[in-house]
């Protein structure tokens, strides 16, 4: 076996060794890997998705914009558009209080602006931007395992229909929520003594704004069981989210009011197999933004597309001891629902 030496590789024979996998290509897996192949690193990011898709988590804080001009990205950020972001607002449920904070007030001058961002958008440009810094990225590769052996580690991967075993001296587990490593070596875990919350969300046109320069503030709504959440993500396009705790949302009973009741165009009750209540709401595809004959997890609930009619729904599946989704997926593709033995029936407002 031969073993040669160049700058931030090891070539052992034929099989090249990575200085870093990161596994996940969003925006801490993107930065990670801008910052170590600048700095002479070779570094291969697997993504499991294909960019652009879509994603929560569109509001950026200020003191973020010293790592974006670090990485070189800073100016493609304000060429690409994003809806300027120079403060926040909270406010009460009931309206009764109401605070405003404007970070050029507040903060040094280069922390006076950030952004709001698409997340399809933005995750796609930082990714890009690792790309070019000299990163190696992998899009539509599910990493199955990562290991330690004789003091590398050893990642298998799916990627363009083969399995491939890949070495590096580092790991880094970008994949957010998912905890890659924290699942793989089954590291503990702790709610931090935390309530459990999920959040339900959408995108919507026609939502009021603030007046300029405020038109560009995230909201903050605070409610006795959780807060809503008002980003404006360009001149038209606002993402509004409830978070909410567990306990609330059972106390509410199955009366799903998340975002907007109107939101739901057809609704149907009945029994599950084991005799519990359950009800099944259909939902427009166009007013969720989701990729079709996908499922995503929203907060604990999960959400995916079927036909009804000619007509591509997003079914939500509720029933009172589980909150799951159940789709039988059909040989072309698509996903069926049958509404023999529900009945259909109107949400009140």
């Amino acid at each position: 076996m031969s073993l040669q030496r160049r700058t931030g590789v090891v070539l052992l024979g034929s099989n090249i060794m990575y200085d870093v996998i990161i596994v996940g290509g969003g925006p801490g897996g993107s930065t990670a890997g801008s910052i170590l192949a600048k700095g002479g690193k070779r570094v291969l990011i697997l993504e499991r998705e294909k960019f652009p898709r879509f994603h929560i988590g569109e509001s950026l804080i200020p003191f973020g914009n010293d790592v974006f001009r670090e990485i070189g990205v800073w100016d493609k950020m304000k060429e690409a558009g994003f809806m300027p972001k120079l403060g926040a607002e909270f406010v009460l449920g009931n309206g009764r209080a109401k605070i405003e904070v404007l970070f050029a007030r507040y903060l040094l001058a280069r922390y006076g602006q950030t952004f709001q961002v698409e997340r399809a958008k933005f995750d796609q440009l930082l990714l890009e931007n690792a790309q070019e810094a000299g990163c190696e990225v992998w899009q539509e590769a599910k990493v199955a395992s990562a290991c330690e052996e004789a003091e590398q580690m050893v990642v298998t991967c799916q990627h363009g229909g083969e399995t491939k075993t890949l070495t590096a001296r580092y790991v880094v587990d970008a994949s957010g929520r998912d905890a890659f490593l924290g699942k793989q070596f089954k590291l503990e875990k702790t709610d931090l003594g935390l309530p459990k919350k999920f959040a339900t969300f959408a995108h919507f046109t026609g939502v009021v704004r603030n007046p300029p320069p405020a038109d560009g503030h995230i909201s903050i709504v605070r409610l006795e069981f959780g807060w809503f959440w008002i980003i404006p993500l360009d001149k038209e396009k606002t993402s509004v989210g409830l978070v909410q705790t567990m306990e609330h949302f059972k106390k509410t009973g199955n009366r799903a009011r998340f975002l907007q009741t109107a939101l739901y165009s057809e609704e149907y009750a009945g029994k599950d197999a084991e005799g519990a209540d359950m009800n099944i709401w259909l939902v427009p595809a166009t007013d969720v933004m989701l990729p079709p004959n996908e499922f995503a997890m929203v907060g604990f609930l999960n959400i995916g597309y079927l036909q009804l009619g000619g007509v591509t729904y997003l079914m939500h599946k509720f029933t009172s001891s589980l909150f799951d989704v159940e789709v039988t997926r059909i040989q072309d593709g698509e996903y069926s629902f049958d509404p023999t033995g529900y009945t259909p029936f109107t949400l009140g407002i």
